[in-house]
């Protein structure tokens, strides 16, 4: 990892950033860890370029009684590969 990026990441934990990626998706959370390939956030919330609001990521997830519906999952942490970071910002 490059050591700019290490003393960047190391006094944002704890903190919350904005990171955007090479796919176009925004994603704003509090850094709660990483290492060379990887971060962490958690209390995330994301959107795209093509968005203009701000929402809880989430899943649909087959539902439990076996209706063949699906149950809605919000996620609450994101693993982003920092090979696929093309910006990010401190809030």
């Amino acid at each position: 990892m490059m050591n700019l990026l290490r003393r960047y990441l190391d006094g944002k934990m704890g903190e919350q950033v904005l990171v955007v990626t090479v796919d176009g998706r925004s994603f704003m959370g509090e850094l709660m860890e990483y290492d060379e390939e990887a971060m962490i956030l958690s209390q995330v919330i994301e959107t795209s370029t093509r968005e203009t609001k701000w929402h809880r990521p989430a899943i649909a997830l087959p539902s439990p009684d076996g209706t063949g519906g699906n149950v809605i999952q919000h996620l609450d942490e994101v693993m982003i590969l920092l090979s696929g970071v093309l910006r990010m910002w401190s809030i």
